[in-house]
């Protein structure tokens, strides 16, 4: 039996809010409406059909897509660095420099994009969600994403790795 697909891309990027609640967020945590917005005006550019305006959870933001008759589920949000010791040296710097703001504080971190299949609530009980992914889907996503400059340091992971701690089986790419 196969591996499943790398499903779950995390990456750097300042041109996203990940600062300013905005009145419209569930939790003040909920940022990534703006990056579902761009990656919806992208891919309809691309001649994907996409919803018109993103969806909100309580952690983050979603829409759905069709590639090859198929409808999936891209789910968004930020993921703050809070490992105090991962970034130690680059602190003391920056403590040497000048305090930090929170604003500052809280660009530090990294964006999660999940893709998964659309399924029904008896579906995705059976893991249907997770089942199925297209191989032209992963690389359209890569493809969008690694066309913005603003968008650094990409990793591509596999979901159940990267639910189980272990990011350092990335890849750079989805294959």
């Amino acid at each position: 039996m196969s591996e499943a697909r790398r499903n779950l891309i995390t990456f750097q990027s300042k041109e996203f809010n990940s600062t300013v609640p905005q009145e419209h967020f569930i939790n003040d945590c909920c940022y990534g409406d703006d990056i579902c917005k761009w990656l919806i005006e992208e891919l309809t550019k691309k001649g994907v059909d996409c919803d018109k305006e993103p969806g909100q959870e309580d952690f983050g933001w979603y829409f759905n897509f069709a590639v090859n008759k198929v409808v999936y589920c891209l789910v968004c949000a930020f993921r703050l660095d809070e490992d105090p010791n991962q970034n130690k040296e680059k602190d003391q710097e920056k403590k040497e420099e000048a305090e930090p703001d929170s604003a500052s504080a809280a660009e530090n971190g990294d964006w999660i994009i999940w893709i998964e299949r659309s399924a029904g609530f008896m579906a995705s009980l059976f893991g249907a969600r997770n089942k199925g992914l297209d191989e032209a889907v992963p690389k359209l996503i890569h493809s969008t994403l690694a066309a913005n400059p603003a968008i650094t340091n990409i990793k591509w992971h596999r979901k159940k790795d990267f639910d189980a701690g272990r990011e350092d089986l990335a890849l750079s790419s989805p294959e």
